[in-house]
């Protein structure tokens, strides 16, 4: 019976250590953490229907007493463990008759990936979004929309109304997300990928990105990628307040990425308007104070988003995979952000400010078969700004250490 013989369940075990400074207010967030990640589905009914979910818990290890928060390790309130039913999903797909063609609808609670909207999977444990989820695969297009009306955040047990950013948390009814991509095939083994995502927030927001990827070979084996995004969001009713811009905001980005043996190069650049009558603007890209959205700028650093009013940003970067040296799994990453061309005001005048950030990202997977699953990845954050862009941005220098290693298992 597939529907029991083709059950599968597998899930992750991880500790999270997370220390970040902020050395411009003198406070310290962060904690240690350990979490379980159990998912599990069924087979398919007639090659049809399958059903699944997925559980989560957090343990608190250690948290410094003087700490402001857990950096969205625990729960948001008192700083104590999560233990939540994630995940409870129905999945309808159309059967490997139609062959070339891959279609479902999967309805329930689920971690998403539709559009602009997303969940988190960063932290502890992930968030979810409660609605139905609808793709379609068919050679090189593929598509999808998403309706969702309730969020778990990755700091709370339970779904909740997704609210806006105001002191007396207003109700956004729904959510939507969409995505259309397609991928030209080209002579020489290049490719061309058209993509468009939006999201929409009833009443509060909505977000436009259009994405242009094109892959081509190049000599010794080496692959360039060339691409460009670009990002749109505007307000969309009586619900938004100002979440970062007035009316609408817009970023652009161009990127370029070199792979070659070992070497992974990658350098953008970036534009962004977002208008704010009083403070510093930036490009809002989430669809809810509680919920997460999609903004994959190449400029987008690890602490920052380098998305300012007028702002031109820039990043230089490489990658080296230590195969070659007998230490396979184990590659080091360093990415150089810089932002300028912001103005703020400053003593009854306008100012020039500026903002860089340092990322260093060590990844080991564990080679050896006995350790078959296990992961360790680490991150070094080192962000500094102007002084006077500290108050109206929020970001003030910070000096933030991330550690995870993640065991993921299948039974």
């Amino acid at each position: 019976m597939p529907f029991i013989n083709d059950a599968v369940v597998n899930g992750r075990v991880q500790t999270l250590y997370f220390n970040e400074e902020n050395t411009s207010e003198n406070t310290t967030r962060g904690a240690w953490t350990a979490a379980v990640w159990l998912n599990g589905e069924t087979g398919y009914i007639a090659d049809v229907l399958n059903v699944g979910g997925s559980a989560y818990r957090s343990a608190k290890v250690d948290m410094k007493a003087d700490n402001v928060n857990s950096g969205n390790l625990l729960t948001a309130d008192d700083d104590e463990p999560i233990g939540k039913l994630g995940q409870a999903w129905v999945h309808i797909k159309l059967p490997q008759a139609y062959e070339g063609v891959n279609a479902g609808i999967k309805a329930g609670r689920q971690v998403v990936d539709a559009g602009l909207l997303s969940t988190s999977t960063g932290r502890s444990v992930p968030s979810g979004l409660q609605g139905v989820n609808a793709s379609l695969d068919i050679g090189g297009f593929n598509g999808g929309i998403g309706w969702f009306n309730r969020v778990s955040e990755r700091t709370q047990s339970g779904f909740h109304h997704v609210i806006n950013d105001s002191k007396d948390k207003k109700t956004i009814d729904w959510l939507i997300g969409t995505q259309l991509s397609y991928t030209f095939e080209l002579e020489g083994k290049r490719s061309l990928e058209l993509q468009y995502n939006n999201g929409i927030a009833k009443d509060f927001v909505i977000g436009h990105n259009g994405n242009v990827i094109f892959t081509t070979p190049m000599h010794n084996d080496s692959t360039l990628t060339l691409g460009g995004l670009y990002y749109y969001a505007k307000k969309h009713g009586d619900l938004w307040i100002n979440s970062g811009f007035n009316n609408d905001a817009q970023s652009g980005n161009l990127y370029a990425v070199l792979e070659s043996g070992p070497w992974t190069f990658n350098a953008g650049v970036s534009y962004s308007k977002a208008k704010l009558t009083q403070g510093l603007g930036s490009y809002y890209d989430q669809f809810g104070a509680n919920t997460h959205g999609t903004f994959n700028s190449t400029t987008a650093a690890i602490f920052s988003n380098f998305n300012f009013d007028d702002e031109t940003a820039w990043v230089l970067g490489a990658q080296y995979d230590f195969s070659r040296f007998g230490l396979e799994g184990l590659s080091l990453g360093y990415n150089f952000f810089h932002g300028s061309g912001m103005k703020v005001s400053s003593n009854g005048s306008e100012q020039s400010v500026r903002e860089s950030e340092n990322d260093l990202t060590l990844i080991y997977n564990f080679p050896q078969p006995e350790l078959k699953g296990l992961e360790l990845k680490v991150t070094y954050v080192y962000y500094t700004n102007s002084e006077a862009m500290v108050v109206p941005s929020g970001q003030g220098e910070q000096k933030n250490l991330r550690a995870y290693l993640i065991y993921r298992f299948s039974i």
